[in-house]
C-alpha cells in the first residue's frame, strides 16, 4: 500500500539520516581560475566550439526586422548649425568685450584737504590723559 516516495510518511531510518542540503544558488568558479583559463584561451588562439543546430529555421515576418539606420544627414546638419551658432556667439562676445562701456577720464585729480578744528571744538581745550602708557618688557611680549 505504501508505494509513494516516502516524503509524507514518517520512517525512523530516514529521520535519523542526514538529508542532503538543497543547493539553489549557482556555485561560481574561483575568479582566478576563470581569469587564467580566459587568458590561456586568448594566448593560444582558442575559439568557441560550434554548437550543432538540429532544428529547422523558422519563418519570420519580413516587415518586423527593418533596418532603420541612423539619420546621418540630420546629425550632420545639427552639428553644422550648432557650430555656426557657437561661432556667432563667440564673435559677438569678442566685439562686445572690446568696446569700452564707459569713456575713460583723461584727467583725474585727487585732492586731500585738511581742516583745523575751530576754537569752539569741545575736545580742543580738554586736559591730556592722566594714564601714561608703560613700555612692555620683552618677557611680556613673548608671553602675549
Amino acid at each position: 500500500m505504501d508505494k509513494g516516495s516516502g516524503l509524507l510518511t514518517y520512517n525512523s531510518t530516514t529521520h535519523l539520516k542526514a538529508q542532503p542540503r538543497l543547493r539553489l544558488l549557482i556555485e561560481w568558479e574561483s575568479p582566478h581560475r576563470v581569469f587564467l583559463r580566459n587568458l590561456a584561451d586568448v594566448l593560444l588562439f582558442r575559439s568557441v566550439p560550434a554548437i550543432p543546430i538540429t532544428a529547422r529555421r523558422g519563418r519570420f515576418w519580413n516587415d518586423v526586422f527593418v533596418d532603420s539606420g541612423l539619420p546621418w544627414w540630420g546629425l550632420l546638419e545639427s552639428i553644422l548649425l550648432h557650430t555656426l551658432a557657437m561661432m556667432a556667439l563667440w564673435s559677438v562676445s569678442q566685439v562686445w568685450m572690446t568696446q569700452e562701456r564707459l569713456p575713460k577720464r583723461i584727467h583725474f585729480q585727487a585732492f586731500v584737504t585738511y581742516y583745523t578744528p575751530p576754537a569752539s571744538f569741545p575736545a580742543r581745550g580738554g586736559s591730556p590723559s592722566r594714564v601714561r602708557a608703560q613700555p612692555r618688557s620683552r618677557n611680556a611680549l613673548a608671553r602675549g
